[in-house]
């Protein structure tokens, strides 16, 4: 297993657990899910699954969103700082 898989199986089972906990920016765990999930498909659609895609943007709630969706989708996550 690697540890991408297991960071998503963290965050499934807690918001199986506790889908309105609040994330670091005060939204539901369960939007911040649903939104990555909208990353991966999109990125899926790019049928980039294994490959790198590069994650270029400040820290902050669309840069885990895109994490998150990179991870989602099965693409190697490249983080940069724009």
């Amino acid at each position: 297993m690697t540890h991408s898989l297991m960071l998503i199986d963290v965050l499934e089972r807690r918001v199986l657990s506790d889908p309105d906990c609040p994330t670091f920016d005060g939204r539901p765990l369960s939007t911040l899910r649903a939104d990555a999930l909208r990353v991966a498909s999109a990125l899926r659609e790019r049928e980039l699954f294994g490959k790198p895609v590069l994650v270029a943007l400040p820290a902050g709630v669309d840069y885990v969103t895109s994490l998150l969706g990179c991870l989602y989708a099965g693409a190697i996550v490249v983080p940069a700082y724009p």
